[in-house]
Parts: C-alpha cells; sequence; structure tokens
C-alpha cells in the first residue's frame, strides 16, 4: 500500500502504516481515490481484496504502477490546459468574425454560434478540471467526464444541423450534366468539419484526460476471474434465535442401524482412513460423538432430539464421498451435529480460524470456532450444547467463561457436500482483536487452527471476505449469513444469497 500512497498525492494527515503491495488494511484518508479499474468504485475504506462493487481482484502492484506513472504526467496535464486554451481562442475569434459579418443571423448561424459557445464553454471546464485533479491523474472519473462528453455532443449535433445551410447555399453554383448542383453537398462538409471542429477536439482532449484504467490492468485480473456460485453449498434448516434456556434436549439411548451394506462400506473406510492417518503420522481414534436425529420449532422453544454415534460412523457415511453415491436401501447418515461459535471481539471482528493439516476434513480451509458435539458434553439425558461451545471457545481461543455473554442459537445449516447439521451460536466478547491474537497457540494440544482469521463485523465486508476467500466452507458462509440476517435484515440476506449465490440457501429437513 505504501508504494500507491507515495504514488499519489499525500494527506496533510498521517496515514497508518503498512507493508507494501498489501490492500487488506483499513486507510482513514478520504482525501485520496484509488478507483476500481473495472466499475469506478473508490477502493478507498475497503479491507477486502476485491472491488466490493463488481469483485475485481485488486492488485496493489498494478495499481501502484499505474498512479505511479499517471501522476507524473504533468506535461500531458498542461498540453491538454495548452489545447484547451487553444481552441477557445480559436473559436472567440471565429465567433467574432461572424458576429462582425452583418447584423442579423439565421436560425442555422444561431445553431452554429450555440455550437461553439457550448464547445468553448466544456473546452474551459475541461481545463480547469485538468489542473484541479491533475495530480491524480487520469482525472478523476464520474459526473464532469460525463458532462463534458454531453457538451461535445451537443456541441457536435447543433453544429450539423447549422451546417445545414451550406445544403442550398454556395456563393457560385455548380451544376453537373443532368443540372442540378453538387457543391452544395461540399459546402455543408466544409461548414460542419469547421463548426463541429471545437466539439470534436473537446472529446479528443476529455479521452486523454480520462483515459480508462482498465486497458493499464492485467486481463487475467477482471472481474470475469471472481469466483461464481448457481447454488448456495449448504442448507438452512432454522433461521431463528434461541436462548440457552429455550433449547430442550432430548435423549434417545438406541444407537443408529444401519444395513449390512453399509456397514461393511463403513468398516472398509475407516480402515482406510486409519491407514492413511498413520502414513501422515496423525492420530485417529474412534470417539464417541451425539447425532441429531430430529428437531422441533415450536412455541419459541427448539427441541432437539439426538442420540449416540462415532466418529468411525461419520467418517464412513457424511465424509465418505462414495457413500453419498452408493446405492443402498434406506441408505442413513451419522449426522453427528456440529456446534459453531460465531464471537464478535469487542473492537468489532468475526472470528475464524484456518485449519491446519492434522484434521481429517476441510484442511487448509478458514472455518468456525467449534466442534462436535461429543459424548462429554452429555450428563445422563441432559445434552449441554451451549456447554460445548463454551468448551470450544476456551479450547481455541482461550476465551473464558466471564468473557463472553450468554450463548445463543442464531440457526442450524447443513453442509450439502458432507450433509453434516451443524448447531450456530453467537456470543459477544468483552476482549478484542488484539486480546485474542496474543491468547493464540497454534501449538496447542486441542488446536486445530494455524492462524486467526478476523472479518470486520460491518455489512460492507461479507460479500468481498466471501468473493475472495474460495477455501472458506459453507458452514463458516452459513454463519456469516446467519449473523447477518439477525443483525442487518431479512433483506440483506436475501440480496446478499442471491448474489453470491444466485439463490436462497434450500430448506434442510430433519
Amino acid at each position: 500500500m505504501l508504494a500507491i500512497l507515495d504514488a499519489i498525492s499525500q494527506p496533510s494527515h498521517d496515514l497508518p502504516k503498512h507493508s507494501p503491495g498489501n490492500l487488506s488494511h483499513y486507510i482513514t484518508s478520504g482525501d485520496i481515490d484509488l478507483l476500481c479499474p473495472e466499475c469506478q468504485y473508490n477502493l478507498i475504506g475497503t479491507t477486502s481484496d476485491k472491488c466490493p462493487t463488481c469483485g475485481w481482484d485488486i492488485d496493489a502492484d498494478e495499481l501502484a504502477a499505474y498512479y505511479t506513472s499517471s501522476s507524473m504526467t504533468s506535461t500531458a496535464r498542461w498540453a491538454i490546459v495548452a489545447g484547451n486554451v487553444f481552441c477557445i481562442a480559436a473559436t472567440l475569434l471565429g465567433t467574432n468574425a461572424m458576429l462582425s459579418a452583418g447584423n442579423t443571423l439565421s436560425l442555422l448561424d444561431a445553431c452554429i454560434l450555440l455550437s461553439i459557445i457550448i464547445a468553448t464553454a466544456g473546452h474551459l471546464w475541461l481545463g480547469v478540471s485538468a489542473i484541479a485533479f491533475g495530480s491524480r491523474w487520469p482525472m478523476k472519473q464520474g459526473e464532469v467526464s460525463a458532462i463534458i462528453t454531453f457538451m461535445a455532443g451537443v456541441s457536435i449535433a447543433l453544429g450539423f444541423i447549422g451546417a445545414a445551410q451550406g445544403l442550398g447555399f454556395a456563393p457560385t453554383t455548380l451544376l453537373n450534366e443532368e443540372g442540378y448542383q453538387v457543391n452544395g453537398p461540399l459546402e455543408f462538409a466544409m461548414i460542419a468539419t469547421v463548426c463541429t471542429m471545437p466539439a470534436w477536439a473537446l472529446l479528443v482532449l476529455r479521452l486523454v484526460a480520462y483515459r480508462p484504467k482498465h486497458r493499464l490492468v492485467k486481463d487475467s485480473t477482471t472481474s470475469k476471474d471472481a469466483p461464481t456460485m448457481t447454488r448456495s453449498p449448504f442448507t438452512i434448516a432454522i433461521l431463528k434465535p434461541f436462548t440457552s434456556s429455550q433449547i430442550l434436549c432430548q435423549w434417545q439411548d438406541t444407537p443408529q442401524a444401519y444395513s449390512p451394506a453399509a456397514v461393511e462400506h463403513i468398516t472398509k473406510t475407516w480402515e482406510d482412513a486409519k491407514c492413511r492417518a498413520q502414513d501422515n503420522q496423525r492420530q485417529l481414534f474412534n470417539g464417541e460423538l451425539i447425532r441429531l436425529v430430529s428437531m422441533k420449532d415450536r412455541h419459541d422453544a427448539l427441541t432437539l432430539t439426538l442420540s449416540p454415534t462415532c466418529y468411525r460412523d461419520f467418517v464412513g457415511t457424511n465424509l465418505s464421498r462414495v457413500y453419498h453415491e452408493l446405492s443402498v436401501e434406506n441408505k442413513i447418515f451419522a449426522d453427528a451435529l456440529g456446534i459453531s461459535v460465531v464471537p464478535v471481539t469487542a473492537d468489532g471482528f468475526i472470528v475464524f480460524g484456518l485449519r491446519n493439516n492434522s484434521v481429517m476434513y476441510h484442511a487448509g480451509w478458514i472455518h468456525t470456532i467449534g466442534g462436535m458435539l461429543e459424548e462429554k458434553d452429555r450428563e445422563s439425558q441432559n445434552v449441554d450444547v451451549v456447554g460445548c461451545g463454551l468448551r470450544e471457545l476456551n479450547e481455541e481461543l482461550l476465551v473464558k467463561h466471564k468473557e463472553c455473554q450468554p450463548l445463543c442459537v442464531i440457526g442450524l445449516a447443513c453442509d450439502t457436500s458432507m450433509r453434516q447439521p451443524e448447531l450456530m451460536l453467537a456470543t459477544q466478547l468483552s476482549i478484542t482483536k488484539q486480546d485474542i491474537e496474543k491468547r493464540f497457540d497454534c501449538g496447542a494440544l486441542e488446536q486445530e487452527h494455524v492462524k486467526l482469521v478476523f472479518v470486520p463485523d460491518t455489512p460492507d465486508e461479507i460479500i468481498p471476505f466471501i468473493c475472495r476467500s474460495p477455501q472458506l466452507t459453507p458452514i463458516a458462509q452459513a454463519a456469516l449469513l446467519m449473523h447477518g440476517y439477525h443483525h442487518w435484515g431479512q433483506e440483506w440476506y436475501e440480496q446478499t444469497c442471491l448474489l453470491l449465490y444466485d439463490s436462497l440457501p434450500e430448506r434442510a429437513a430433519f
């Protein structure tokens, strides 16, 4: 970013210090414009690596090179000013000669005069703009450019209308063999050329002053490279808030029963997974998990029916692509219930984690803070889903119970690639982003993340973050959209889903 800021006019106050080529920071100055080459959106203030409007990949090197070259073209700037002065002087002399030729003007003469006046005004405006905006060359695109273009167009049209008198007027009439006048069109062309020349010059100078930036940007960094999706990678079962007291859990001791073909597949898949884990020096054990059997949303209460399952069955069903495509009668999945937490720091950041390579799935992806609902979260017939969320916060972020407000449910989503249900919890932390970063230890025994990822808790940052993060898990996307639904409203949620996925997420049934 320093390379860009050094290339353009510096404001009088200090700017934040960032590493060169990095745009993923706030720029607090409003005195500088870094316009998107595709849509002219002002990139100042965005923390995204993509244009929030059109999705253009922000290339700091390209922008720095462009503004470095464009801000130093004082010769071109003064050449435009000189060209405008010349055109203004010439048109004023021509206008004076026309007015001195006679005391009366025809309607067509008035059109010519008006054309020249409009073009002259446009040249004056363009010259003033070149001086005012020359420090950010090419000049700031926007209304000034559009108005000058419109003035040039009107001037050209009036010039052609005024030159129409040349069709029937010529000092000496020349006739062809058939008796038709041939020098009328010639007079028209000559008059039209002379009368519209100031307007054509205005257009040429405007094109130089406002030359398109996209010609200086690599073809590989256009908006067509932005990721697009035709359907959301998750489904929604619940999109409604519940407090911890409104969550009711019903326990069933009966484990899931699988068909013989499913059992055979699960056993083989698990043995293969253990061999791969051993080759990669990873630990893999068959822990006891809790599956979601069904759920009910009635009378401001969320009832979850739960039963035992295990990690082996989860790997052999939900995580197995082959099992998803396997023709098994009454195919049943383990459906181990995941618990995700959406923590918001005191200074306004949503916290995610970049998963390490030791995890079984979504290694190297950005994921929510959370984990599986385990047997240790159950005491007799009671299952503590909120306690599971608090435990995950402590294990992954070292957040203490007293440092967060009571957790509440904001929804239940399902990753369509795994068919795994995920209960979304949310909380407001009393500690800041910096506090969490100081505590974070990627080498901790229970730690699944190599680093933390922070997203500003503002509606304008969600779409850019999702677009610039192709390795963002479906559950993480669902968490952001659910969070936005409850904070910024249904309209924001629906518009964001339509923009990202071209449709609203489908409904999941449990």
